[in-house]
């Protein structure tokens, strides 16, 4: 028990050191943890302006405190190109997990705030999500996102070539052999 407390404590010092926050009461990181609440809660309902052409959407898991536990919350994040070609920040939101209903009522506010003009939605191919795309955005293309395609792919292609002779590289030679000549 005290071995742990002293862990605590000590990352609580490491912590408020690297912040820069050594010295500081509770108090003003209370008083600065709300001025920083405020400030993220207006970013999120701020009015999207112009349009986004390409709309990146996906979420991830975190753990939070909740009620005294520490619990597993998903944070669906969505990124957008504008007009001019910037990448921006559309929107940010912790739910429950990303169950349609959780990624319908995220897609639901962004157009509530302006987002219009979307071409490409692209994503990783959780059916929940796509469901949300396809009844949210409706008439908007969609593209899987190709890191999560050679993510979930890359297990599933060691555990067919484990057992082939063949291994990939980058000279012509080291291809496996083809079961038909090729002619020019």
């Amino acid at each position: 028990r005290a071995v742990s407390s002293v862990r605590a404590a000590t990352l609580r010092h490491v912590r408020a050191y690297t912040m820069g926050a050594q010295g500081m009461s509770k108090s003003e990181v209370s008083r600065m943890a709300a001025v920083l609440d405020s400030q993220v809660e207006a970013f999120r309902k701020r009015t999207l302006e112009g349009e986004f052409a390409y709309v990146w959407l996906d979420g991830m898991y975190l753990k939070v405190r909740e009620g005294g536990r520490i619990v597993s919350k998903a944070v669906l994040v969505a990124f957008g190109v504008n007009g001019d070609g910037q990448r921006e920040v559309l929107g940010v939101q912790v739910t429950q997990g990303e169950m349609e209903t959780c990624w319908r009522s995220f897609l639901a506010s962004l157009l509530e705030r302006g987002l219009r003009g979307v071409k490409l939605v692209i994503s990783d191919a959780h059916a929940g999500l796509r469901k949300a795309i396809g009844s949210v955005l409706n008439g908007t293309t969609w593209q899987r996102c190709y890191v999560h395609f050679c993510a979930t792919s890359a297990p599933t292609c060691r555990k067919l070539l484990r057992g082939s002779r063949w291994r990939p590289s980058a000279t012509p030679s080291s291809r496996p052999p083809s079961s038909t000549p090729r002619t020019r």
